[in-house]
This record gives C-alpha cells, sequence and structure tokens, in this order.
C-alpha cells in the first residue's frame, strides 16, 4: 500500500491496526473496549487512546478497494442508513429512526453507512461508517436536516472518488428528494432510488391512455356474448 498509493501510515498506528483488525475478527459479542482488550494483547485504555485520535478510514478503505479491484471494472456508489437497538438511556445519538424491520420509528441508533460495489466481481466494499447525530429534522424545510448530513457523507470523499469514475449511486426510497438528485448529478453521477408512495410525479404532456368506462356486470356479460355469439341461455343459438 505504501510503494504503490503512498498511503503512510506510522509505525504506531501499524502496531495498532493489526492488534485491532486480529481481535476484531477472533472476538464474540460486540466490538466495545472492554471485549476487544479481552481478545488482545493491548490494554483497554490503548484502543480508547487511538480512537480518540482522527484516522482517514475512508482513504485507507479505498486504498484495499483499489488493491483488489481490476482497473478496467465499472464500479458504482451505494449510501443507506442501518438501524441499531441501543439498551440504556444515556447513549449519545438516541432520537426516533426508521427501522425496517418494525416497520415504524423506535428510539434507537443510526449509522450511515457509505460503500463501494464493483459490478464485475460482485463484491461490496464499506469504505464509510458515521452515526447520525440527534435532533436533526426529518424535512428539508427547518434548515439542516437529516438529508444533508447523509449527503455530506458523499461530498467529503468526492476527491478521493474521483479515480474511481462512480458514475451511479445506489439509495434507499427516503432519499428520493430532489435536493438529492441535483447533489448527485452536480457530482457528474445519477442516481438510483426507489419512489416512495407518495411521490410527486409530474408529466409533460397528458396521458394518452384513454379513459375506461366502468360498466355493470351485466353490461360486462352483454359484452361477452356479443363478442363470443353466445348468450346465457343454452337452448338460444
Amino acid at each position: 500500500m505504501a510503494d504503490i498509493y503512498n498511503c503512510q501510515v506510522g509505525f504506531w498506528q501499524r502496531q495498532f491496526l493489526l492488534g485491532l483488525f486480529k481481535a476484531v475478527f477472533s472476538l464474540r459479542g460486540r466490538a466495545g473496549f472492554t471485549n476487544l482488550a479481552r481478545f488482545s494483547l493491548l490494554h483497554e485504555q490503548t484502543f480508547r487512546r487511538h480512537f480518540q485520535r482522527a484516522f482517514r478510514w475512508v482513504w485507507l478503505n479505498l486504498t484495499v478497494f483499489r488493491l483488489r479491484r481490476h482497473p478496467e471494472e465499472p464500479v458504482i456508489g451505494v449510501f443507506d442508513c442501518s438501524f441499531l437497538p441501543k439498551s440504556g438511556t444515556e447513549t449519545w445519538g438516541l432520537d426516533q429512526f426508521f427501522s425496517s424491520l418494525a416497520g415504524q420509528s423506535k428510539k434507537e441508533l443510526e449509522v450511515s453507512i457509505l460503500g463501494i460495489v464493483a459490478t464485475g466481481s460482485r463484491r461490496a466494499f464499506g469504505i464509510g461508517a458515521t452515526q447520525t447525530p440527534p435532533d436533526l429534522s426529518t424535512d428539508q424545510t427547518g434548515g439542516y436536516s437529516r438529508v444533508d448530513f447523509y449527503l455530506e457523507q458523499i461530498i467529503d470523499p468526492c476527491g478521493e472518488l474521483a479515480g474511481l469514475v462512480v458514475s451511479y449511486w445506489v439509495t434507499g426510497g427516503f432519499c428520493a428528494k430532489q435536493k438529492v438528485f441535483d447533489t448527485v448529478t452536480g457530482l457528474g453521477g445519477d442516481l438510483i432510488t426507489r419512489l416512495r408512495s407518495d411521490a410527486n410525479l409530474r408529466q409533460a404532456t397528458a396521458s394518452c391512455t384513454p379513459a375506461r368506462r366502468k360498466t355493470s356486470p351485466a353490461g360486462r356479460n352483454n359484452t361477452t356474448a356479443k363478442l363470443t355469439g353466445r348468450t346465457k341461455n343454452p337452448a338460444v343459438r
């Protein structure tokens, strides 16, 4: 990584990342600092101290992705939110978030995930995850909203994604908003999403499909009889 993409990571950071990755893939249960220390030679305070420092995780993940990807393989970008259940009342970030499993909003946690999919080999790589802050408006009329927060996750690594030529972005139905379409189009891409049930569909011209007349069951029977040449009475021919 250092030779090909100039991935400059300090000695102590390399040692910590090696211990972190070994512990994450071997532990059972939640990846908390206390549980990580049980499955690693590093102390719990070492994990807390390193996680308090900023690190370019998106840059590191994109470097790993470039090593695994074929140079001419087309890629697409994906971003969506994941609902995280959490017990307790003092955890930062608690708010009303939609749970697709429950089909309703619940007071838990949410994380916004950014990923890259290699369409040729059909491999998906997560490159960024950010916890959604609480007390953000769900509509676009109250200033800074959740949609603005989701879009920042795409805008910030835009320069690093330029070399991958990500032309298409895929997301869920919540982001089927005009602001999201304008932002993705401004970055030189196209948005693929699912329209919501209350989407405002506009047509440039009137529909060419003629309106169907509602007929009674008797009228439909008479029409069927005229088309087939038969009536309900088998004696009548």
